[in-house]
């Protein structure tokens, strides 16, 4: 269940009201005359099962209440414990985790794909740790930088942005893909090239047996970044979202870009240029995955206004 939150005036909160009184799978609603301020108004709260969620929206717009005119809040509270809140999800047609609530995909997505400082350092001490990892053959170490890495989060917005064709939200994500992985790699670069001037590290010890097992370019590479596209977007859009952890395990981004730094250290081009171009194949399948998997999903649950 999602509990549902609105604060309106007048004529909206009234159609609002209405909308969700002939929902038949809302349950507990809740009207608070004029107790809402800057700006005056009321407040209605309600819970909906999360497979009609979508459904409810786009009838909540069809009556005039949206965001231009209206402030709408999805909760997902932890436990909703009622004989009256099990029938309406044993009522309501579909699983929970199947259901795919658009407005609260977009919103996450957006968040997770602001260019921040902690967004730069989280992209920069991943792939120095990947540095270290490739150049110390330690498998642990690439796992905890592909772990560490937060580039998913533009990721996932770029696929939800191309489909709702949102050129600022696909500009952002563009942006800050960029930015980051471009500081994440000049930065990596630098500390390479001053750990192996003051004998920190031994560049030449760099496994090229473990280099190719961790980042190579090659069909099996990019069905992996296809997979992986899949299952982040099923994850962030259902109810799974432990299961994201095996996603950003799955694919080379990091351990791409941390391959780039060591060529740009080491003045290595045939390096630089091979780590880019898996850097891009990765980054490319997830989002062609990624993007697909949404034109399914909407085409399975269509929802007006959805994107």
């Amino acid at each position: 269940m999602l509990m549902l939150t609105i604060h309106a005036a007048g004529p909206v909160s009234d159609s609002a009201m209405e909308t969700l009184r002939d929902c038949d799978h809302a349950i507990n609603l809740v009207l608070h005359r004029g107790v809402s301020s800057k700006p005056d108004g009321d407040q209605l709260t309600c819970l909906v099962p999360r497979e009609v969620v979508a459904r409810l929206l786009c009838d909540l717009e069809d009556a005039g209440v949206d965001e231009h005119n209206a402030t709408l809040i999805l909760d997902d509270p932890t436990t909703v414990l009622g004989d009256l809140a099990v029938r309406a999800e044993r009522d309501a047609h579909g699983a929970p985790s199947d259901a795919l609530v658009w407005p609260a995909l977009r919103a996450s997505t957006s968040m997770a794909s602001e260019l921040s400082t902690a967004y730069l350092a989280l992209m920069a001490l991943a792939t120095i740790l990947a540095s270290i990892g490739l150049l110390t053959s330690s498998s642990v170490l690439i796992v905890g930088a592909m772990i560490l890495g937060p580039e998913f989060g533009a990721l996932a917005h770029l696929c939800v942005s191309t489909l709702g064709r949102d050129l600022r939200g696909v500009g952002a994500s563009l942006t800050q893909l960029m930015l980051g992985f471009a500081s994440a790699v000049l930065a990596t670069g630098a500390f390479v090239f001053t750990a192996d001037a003051l004998s920190m590290i031994d560049t030449s010890a760099l496994s090229p047996e473990f280099e190719r097992a961790i980042v190579s370019t090659s069909w099996i590479g990019f069905i992996t970044a296809c997979v992986a596209g899949v299952a982040g977007v099923l994850t962030m859009t259902s109810a799974k979202g432990e299961a994201l952890i095996g996603v950003l395990v799955s694919v080379t981004t990091i351990p791409a870009a941390a391959d780039m730094s060591l060529g740009l250290a080491t003045a290595d081009g045939s390096r630089f240029l091979t780590a880019g171009e898996t850097l891009l194949v990765n980054l490319g399948g997830i989002v062609l995955a990624g993007a697909t998997t949404l034109v399914v999903y909407r085409t399975l649950q269509p929802a007006r206004g959805s994107t």
